[in-house]
């Protein structure tokens, strides 16, 4: 049974079997699930911040960012990496994050 679904900026679904056996065991979690767990704590703070207009403290980056970081063959100027600071799933300016 699918217990996560998002959809942007692509499509990430879990099982909650395997969202248990994640949280149960001791082995390190898999690409979906830390996934799963950036776009949570991107939401929320979405939800924070929509009460005050003050700058954001951070941003967070998937798994894909260090996957396409260390991979040559992908340039640095590509749609993939450039859709990971802009597009409609961000609601604010990346490059006005206060920690740099």
């Amino acid at each position: 049974m699918v217990w996560y679904l998002h959809t942007m900026p692509s499509t990430l679904k879990l099982e909650g079997q395997d969202v248990e056996r994640m949280m149960v065991s001791s082995d390190d979690f898999t690409i979906d699930i830390m996934d799963a767990l950036v776009r949570l704590y991107q939401q929320m703070d979405d939800e924070m911040y929509k009460r005050w207009s003050e700058k954001r403290w951070r941003h967070f980056l998937p798994t894909d960012f260090a996957v396409s970081a260390l991979n040559p063959n992908i340039e640095m100027g590509s749609a993939r990496l450039e859709d990971l600071f802009v597009g409609c799933h961000i609601s604010y300016n990346v490059g006005d994050c206060r920690l740099q």
